[in-house]
């Protein structure tokens, strides 16, 4: 499996760098979605799991239970 980025505008693919695969191969494109929280939060419908795992998430920050990632220390 190869992983090649790629521009696509207006249906059309054209590749960012070579393949360096000679003759014809099937693929599958994969779109990745630039900003997917913003259809999370511009999403009207009630999503109680999500509102739960949130107000947990806030109890457990406001008692301590939990710290600031540090992106230093993330590997």
């Amino acid at each position: 499996m190869h992983a090649v980025k790629a521009i696509v505008e207006d249906g059309s693919v054209t590749l960012q760098e070579p393949l360096n695969i000679e003759g014809r191969v099937e693929a599958i494109l994969v779109i990745l979605d630039p900003e997917p929280w913003d259809a999370i939060d511009r999403d009207a419908r009630p999503r109680p799991a999500l509102a739960k795992a949130s107000r947990q998430a806030l109890d457990e920050f406001l008692h301590g239970q939990t710290a600031p990632l540090d992106p230093d220390a993330m590997t």
